[in-house]
């Protein structure tokens, strides 16, 4: 990824640093560390690339604002990213988070 990309999570064009997106990431992975991406389907089209997965995991700390139960939770994402000298520049994401929160509960 570019040192500097733009997240839909920030205000738009606010940029995120690379060192920020680690520091994300290892949290999502400290919180679920058997988290899986599955990708179901792959799109390019010149400097655009969408694609639809399958996530898996089981909690082991509090995720989503819910405490650990044992419960593996499932869902689909679905991430387009925009890429500039083969590098990633932007980055949206769709997931259900109602889904996921119902999961982890119940």
């Amino acid at each position: 990824m570019h040192p500097r990309r733009t997240h839909h999570e920030r205000p738009p064009g606010h940029p995120v640093t690379r060192d920020e997106v680690i520091a994300d990431q290892q949290d999502h992975t400290d919180a679920v560390p058997d988290f899986t991406w599955r990708v179901m389907d792959l799109a390019i089209d010149g400097d655009r690339v969408a694609a639809r997965l399958f996530n898996k995991g089981t909690p082991a700390k509090e995720w989503f604002g819910a405490p650990p139960t044992g419960a593996t939770v499932e869902y689909a994402e679905y991430a387009f990213h925009k890429v500039r000298d083969g590098r990633f520049y932007e980055m949206n994401y769709l997931i259900d988070a109602q889904a996921v929160q119902r999961q982890l509960v119940a």
